[in-house]
């Protein structure tokens, strides 16, 4: 970890993903939509409708479909502003801390004391 002081910014685009092969991570099976998912396949196999080893098969291709979908099929572009309070890059992975931050989206604006940014490197390390 490493602390800084000042401000950052940072704009992300799915444009700019748009031309390069993706590398798909299991980061959005924590979101809304991935836990339900989840939710769902677990009452299925509970209940009989669907063998437990086709669980992974299909989180594998949420996997690849969310990042295309945010990658491909979405226009908003969002901004984060702080102070950055810790960093670090792991395996491909960033992940930024900043305090006193905003966050913008189209004509949503989000004022918090901190904000956790995890990003992972979109290019295929063939």
């Amino acid at each position: 970890s490493h602390k800084a002081s000042g401000s950052a910014s940072a704009r992300f685009s799915p444009d700019s993903m748009a031309a390069r092969p993706t590398v798909c991570y299991e980061l959005y099976r924590s979101s809304t939509i991935g836990e339900c998912l989840q939710d769902a396949i677990d009452d299925m196999v509970k209940e009989g409708l669907m063998p437990s080893r086709m669980q992974s098969v299909i989180m594998s291709e949420f996997d690849k479909s969310i990042t295309y979908a945010l990658a491909n099929k979405t226009k908003s572009k969002a901004t984060f502003k702080g102070h950055l309070h810790t960093y670090r890059h792991v395996d491909d992975v960033w992940t930024f801390i900043l305090e006193d931050a905003s966050f913008k989206m189209d004509h949503v604006s989000v004022e918090m004391e901190s904000l956790k940014i995890v990003a992972c490197d979109g290019k295929a390390t063939a």
